[in-house]
This record gives C-alpha cells, structure tokens and sequence, in this order.
C-alpha cells in the first residue's frame, strides 16, 4: 500500500510528522506492504512553518500512485491554489485513492480544486464560513469530519488520531502502535 504524504512551503510539520511517525511505525507491526513518502511538485527541499527543512521522497510526476493521501494543512497552503502540478495531482488521486486525510486548513485546496461539493467538510474554526463558497454538503465544527473514506480536521493534534484510525481500519494494529509510541499505557 502507498502512503503519499504532500508537503510544501510552510506546511505545518507537526501533521507531516504525526502522519509519518504513525504510518512508519503501523509498518513495523503489519505483514503488510507499506511505502510511506513525501511528495512535492518537485524534489527540491521544502521550509516547513517551524524551519524544519524536508526533502519530498518524490516528485509528483514520478511518485508511485497513493492509496491514501494525506495533505497536511499550513500557511503556504494557498499558494499551492494556483498550482497546476499539485493540482493534477490531487485531482488524478485524490478521488481514486482508499482514504483521503485533509489537515487543518487542506480543505481550503481541496475547495479550489473543485473537490468539496457536496462532501461534509471542516477545517481550522476561523476557516469554516470561507468553505461554504465550494458548495459542500454541510460545514461542521467539529475536531474531524469523516464523509466516506475522506476526512478532514480542524485541529493539527487530530492528525495523530485519523491516522491512527486508517492504521486500525486497514491494519488492525493501532494498539500497538499507540503502546510502541507511548500514546497508551499496556
């Protein structure tokens, strides 16, 4: 299974970490084949919103297809708006892919790609009348959204438990990681 793990430009790293250090750790429990990875438009290394500097594993272009896509939210995220090749990106993949993690403001892109209508829907509290522009079904205060296989969060700590959700519905091994990571007590 693909994990793909979009960063860019003053990404909120905490969501790229949280959803990596779940993932990588689910892999360590699981028989399954996992391929966790950061992709960007382009291999060059990315300025995350704390200073920490990523270099995406891929390239979209030549970026393995994702199962799940998770795009983690962050203050560059509208410069990604007018962006044509993360735009084809997430339009190719996101409506194929078997989960969808939208972070705390991923929602905002989403919206500008054409991809909310329709879909129940939240995103960072100060945010939440923005998204009604894209037509959704219904904008929702709450921590997560889930509106089928895609969800989406309002707070970054919400990362750590939607992914650890997809770890327990795939792979069933999220106690383990919980306990490996000290998340819960045996």
């Amino acid at each position: 299974m693909n994990i793909a793990v979009l960063v860019y430009h003053d990404v909120l790293d905490f969501e790229v970490s949280s959803a990596l250090t779940i993932f990588k750790t689910a892999a360590r429990f699981t028989e399954s084949s996992l391929e966790i990875f950061t992709v960007h438009r382009t291999r060059a290394s990315v300025l995350g919103s704390s200073g920490l500097v990523m270099t995406p594993s891929y390239a979209m272009s030549g970026a393995p297809e994702p199962d799940i896509l998770i795009v983690p939210g962050g203050a560059g995220i509208e410069k990604l708006f007018k962006d044509a090749t993360t735009r084809e990106y997430i339009r190719a993949y996101a409506p194929k892919a078997k989960h969808v993690l939208l972070g705390s403001n991923a929602a905002l892109l989403f919206g500008e790609y054409g991809l909310l209508e329709q879909r129940n829907i939240t995103a960072f509290p100060s945010l939440l009348e923005t998204l009604w522009k894209y037509n959704p079904a219904d904008v929702l205060e709450q921590r997560s959204i889930a509106d089928g296989t895609w969800v989406s969060i309002s707070r970054s700590a919400a990362m750590l438990e939607i992914c650890l959700a997809v770890v327990e519905l795939e792979f069933a091994v999220s106690a383990a990681v919980k306990t490996h990571l000290g998340l819960e007590i045996p």
